[in-house]
């Protein structure tokens, strides 16, 4: 489950990202990428790790891998 919730952390580091573009679109000079945006996403990942992963046995698989591409996927519909 704690691959599932980085979509939490695509959608901010996507909707930053089209910030920042906006930003420059309209000629603002001074965008940087803000990362304290990112900080609560990254709490939140955080916290389902430490709940899902709390003695939690075996190494990574190749289904894991494949697993990331559920929260791009849904972080998707929320762009």
């Amino acid at each position: 489950c704690v691959i599932c919730s980085m979509h939490c952390v695509f959608v901010a580091i996507v909707a930053e990202y089209m910030r920042n573009q906006k930003a420059l679109d309209a000629g603002v000079a001074d965008t940087s990428f803000d990362t304290k945006r990112l900080l609560p996403a990254a709490v939140a990942v955080a916290g389902v790790a430490i709940i899902e992963l709390q003695g939690a046995a075996g190494a990574p698989t190749v289904g894991d891998a494949l697993s990331f591409a559920q929260p791009i996927g849904f972080g998707l519909g929320y762009l």
